[in-house]
């Protein structure tokens, strides 16, 4: 069975990257804000969110605090432009700029990371 992932991003150039660099491997379902995030995490319980720090709506952190508030053990990586960190956002971070091969690495690692 294919793992779940949910990506929320704002830009659509840039889900259809992410798509094209996680190929068939897995199950991939969208959110274009914070707000959608929440709600598809809430209706489809992902195994990862690579969740967008800036978004209209609800911003990623904001969507961050809110899911691990409902379960402090679901797995989100922050996937942004700006400099934040692991600390400020609670969850591990990928600065955009990455080539395919360090973007699926970091999804493989947080798949198969214990829970916390």
């Amino acid at each position: 069975m294919k793992k779940r992932l949910l990506i929320a991003e704002d830009e659509i150039d840039l889900l259809v990257i992410y798509r094209m660099m996680l190929g068939d491997a897995y199950e991939v379902i969208e959110a274009q804000n914070g707000r959608e995030a929440v709600e598809m995490w809430n209706r489809f319980h992902p195994d990862l969110v690579l969740m967008d720090i800036q978004m209209p709506v609800m911003s990623g952190d904001a969507a961050i605090r809110e899911i691990l508030g409902a379960d402090p053990l679901a797995k989100i990586l922050a996937v942004t432009a700006y400099r934040y960190t692991s600390e400020q956002l609670g969850v591990p971070v990928l600065n955009k700029g990455f080539g395919p091969s360090e973007f699926v690495a970091a999804v493989e690692s947080l798949l198969h990371a214990p829970a916390a």
